[in-house]
């Protein structure tokens, strides 16, 4: 199902009780993973700050035929960035963080001068390296034993200068949005999963 039938099955469930469209959506998205187009489909639908029903359908793990549950952790990696941007530009909607103010008035450990500003870190033209492989990137049962903090600050001090004038051209860096989840962080003291 596909466009205007879409758009108005989800209409049509909007409009229904809360258990109607759990039924519905949870249908809806199995049937997606019986028709082959995902292993796997983990789902949440919020009001607010309210979780109205979430479920999981398919497989988190095809090789070991490991079924999916709303509980399974997902490595979500580069997914996150969109949502990071949407975080930054929201704080730049609402006067709390501007596109051209330099990085380092938000976070000034970083090792990066005044040049390097917010746009550059979300169009990715910062001129930051990025370091291959992910060293940061690990199992989630390790995920309480590691330092996020520290093992940033490690990468910035070891790849402390940029690769090109920021602004100058496109240079993809996973530390670019990273920072930006730092400065997220920092501007609205909320700590970031």
């Amino acid at each position: 199902m596909t466009g205007p039938a879409m758009t108005a099955a989800w209409g049509f469930a909007l409009l229904a009780s809360v258990g109607e469209r759990e039924a519905r959506v949870r249908q809806a998205l199995e049937a997606r993973v019986a028709a082959g187009d995902a292993p796997g489909i983990q789902y949440s639908v919020v009001s607010g700050s309210e979780v109205l029903f979430e479920g999981a359908a398919g497989w988190a793990d095809l090789g070991s035929r490991r079924r999916l549950e709303p509980s399974t952790t997902m490595m979500a990696y580069s997914m996150t960035k969109v949502v990071t941007a949407a975080a930054v530009l929201q704080l730049v909607e609402r006067g709390a963080v501007s596109l051209d103010a330099p990085v380092r008035s938000y976070l000034p450990d970083v090792p990066y001068d005044d040049r390097l500003l917010v746009r550059h870190l979300l169009s990715q033209t910062s001129g930051i390296p990025n370091p291959i492989p992910l060293r940061w990137v690990h199992l989630p049962g390790d995920h309480a034993a590691f330092d996020e903090r520290a093992r940033l600050a490690a990468l910035l001090a070891e790849h402390g200068e940029l690769k090109f004038t920021p602004g100058a051209r496109y240079g993809y860096s996973n530390l670019s949005y990273w920072l930006l989840g730092r400065l997220v962080e920092r501007v609205t003291g909320a700590r970031s999963a």
